[in-house]
């Protein structure tokens, strides 16, 4: 059995979420479901403002047709504006980032900076601290990823258990850590089809 003590920094948490969100495609896909919803509200929205401007306008059908594209183009323009005003914001003030990071500090995703001790096993990855102890058989384990700052167990598409590379002497020892944990992981998978969807093989966390 191989074994690591250390304790996760708010920051190191934050940078393994990151990662997650980068790396999954759940968080595009629900980007994509609202931006369809919000383009099918601004369709209607735009269908009702023309039908308006239709009624309202005076004049000949010309005159009401030249009034209403006229119209369009400016609900068009204002549209545009907001959008890339709201995008620019948002990006700029890092809103993301800073709502992870104050969930991080209030412990939302549990307790931040306990000394825990992650444990390989050949029945699965044994986590302990002073709140208690807990195992994850490998079969649940999704991936095992070994990214810059940490080595990452990935247990769904968006959680995972995370050991910063600081928690080991030398790259080396957290080069043997991740394989031995990616040899038990695929030993089991090998008597047990993983009962995630997810990748069979490569870097990645539990």
């Amino acid at each position: 059995m191989m074994s690591v003590t250390f304790s996760a920094t708010v920051d190191e948490e934050l940078a393994v979420m990151r990662w997650l969100t980068k790396s999954s495609t759940v968080p595009h896909e629900a980007s994509r479901a609202v931006r369809r919803r919000f383009w099918w509200l601004l369709s209607l929205m735009a269908i009702a403002f023309v039908t308006f401007v239709w009624m309202r306008a005076k004049g000949d059908i010309l005159t009401r047709f030249v009034t209403v594209t006229v119209a369009s183009i400016i609900l068009a323009g204002v549209w545009v504006v907001l959008g890339l005003v709201t995008k620019i914001v948002f990006r700029s003030s890092g809103l993301v980032e800073s709502t992870m990071r104050k969930s991080l500090e209030r412990g939302d995703f549990g307790p931040i900076g306990l000394e825990t001790t992650v444990t390989l096993r050949e029945d699965g990855l044994h986590c302990s601290n002073e709140r208690g102890e807990w195992l994850t058989r490998w079969r649940f384990v999704e991936a095992v990823e070994k990214t810059c700052d940490s080595i990452v167990f990935r247990l769904t598409k968006m959680s995972a258990v995370s050991v910063p590379m600081r928690a080991f002497p030398d790259q080396a020892e957290a080069a043997r850590f991740a394989a031995e944990a990616t040899r038990l992981r695929m030993m089991v998978l090998g008597a047990h089809p993983p009962t995630l969807p997810g990748r069979l093989a490569g870097p990645g966390r539990s």
